[in-house]
C-alpha cells in the first residue's frame, strides 16, 4: 500500500496470515493516523495546531492539543541530550519555548517551530502501534525513503534489506555501483542531509547558517523518533562530537552518503 502525506510518499509492505481484504482497513487506519499527525503539527498547514502556536505564542500562552505539547516536550529533551544540535527553532532558541502545563505553550521571544525533522519518525512509531494492535509482526514502512521502519523480516530472510543512494534509501533493485546496503531487523533507518549541492535546508542552530559541503548521514536506531533527532544531530556534528553521540546513545551504524 502507499499514500501521500507530509509532502512525500509513504509506502508500507505488510506481511501476515490474513486474508488480502483484511489488510485494507489496517492501511486506512495508518493513513488516517498520519494525516492526523500532519494536520496537528505541520508548520506548512495554516490551520494546524502548530501554526496556531507559531502565530500566537509570543503574545500569550496558547492552549493547545495535549499530544502537540507531548511532541514539543520530546523535542526539548532531544535538544538537551544532543547538546543543542537538534533544534526545532533552527536558531538556538529552544530555551524560549515554554511549556507551562499539559496544554499550554508560550514563547519568550518570537519563534517559528518547524517539526519537519521530527514528524516522520513520530509517524513511524504511531504506525508501529497500529500494526502491533492488529498482530502484524513483519512489515516495512518507508516515509519518503528517508525514514524507514523495519519490523521483523521478509519471508525467508533475516531482516529487510534497504539500499542507500543519493541521500535517501531505496529498494534493493536500484542499480548503482556506489550503493550501500543495510539490513534492518526491528530497527529504523533515518537519513538527514542534502540530496543535491543546491539544497541546503539543515541549519546549524549554533551558527544560524545552512550547512554546505556535506551530503547526507543515515543512522540505525530502535526508535524512529530517536532516529529523526540523531540523524540531524550527526549531520551537524563534527567528527569528535559524532563519536560522543555514538557512545552516548549506543549507536552502532552511522552511514555517510
Amino acid at each position: 500500500m502507499w499514500f501521500s502525506a507530509m509532502h512525500t510518499r509513504i509506502d508500507a509492505m505488510l506481511v501476515g496470515n490474513l486474508a488480502e481484504d483484511a489488510f485494507e482497513p489496517i492501511g486506512n487506519e495508518i493513513c488516517e493516523a498520519v494525516h492526523y499527525i500532519e494536520h496537528l503539527a505541520s508548520c506548512f498547514d495554516p490551520t494546524s495546531e502548530l501554526s496556531k502556536v507559531n502565530s500566537e505564542a509570543a503574545q500569550h500562552a496558547v492552549e493547545t492539543n495535549e499530544e502537540l505539547v507531548l511532541i514539543l516536550r520530546m523535542c526539548k529533551e532531544y535538544h538537551r541530550l544532543t547538546g543543542g544540535l537538534f533544534d526545532i527553532t533552527q536558531s538556538g532558541q529552544m530555551d524560549d519555548l515554554l511549556l507551562s502545563s499539559d496544554r499550554q505553550v508560550s514563547f519568550a521571544s518570537p519563534l517559528k517551530l518547524n517539526l519537519s525533522g521530527f514528524l516522520k519518525g513520530y509517524a513511524l512509531e504511531n504506525i508501529r502501534s497500529i500494526l502491533s494492535e492488529h498482530g502484524i509482526s513483519d512489515a516495512l514502512v518507508s516515509v519518503g525513503q528517508s525514514s524507514i521502519m523495519a519490523i521483523g523480516s521478509h519471508t525467508g530472510t533475516n531482516g529487510w534489506e534497504v539500499v542507500l543512494a543519493n541521500g535517501t534509501a531505496s529498494s534493493p533493485s536500484q542499480e548503482e555501483s556506489s550503493r550501500k546496503t543495510v539490513t534492518l531487523y526491528d530497527e529504523c533507518l533515518t537519513t538527514s542531509g542534502n540530496n543535491s549541492e543546491d539544497r541546503r535546508h539543515i541549519v546549524d542552530p549554533q551558527t544560524g547558517n545552512a550547512i554546505a559541503g556535506k551530503r547526507a548521514v543515515a543512522v540505525v536506531t530502535k526508535s524512529g523518533i530517536e532516529g529523526e533527532a540523531l540523524s540531524t544531530a550527526f549531520f551537524i556534528a563534527d567528527a569528535e562530537r559524532r563519536e560522543q553521540l555514538k557512545e552516548q546513545f549506543g549507536i552502532k551504524i552511522v552511514v555517510e552518503i
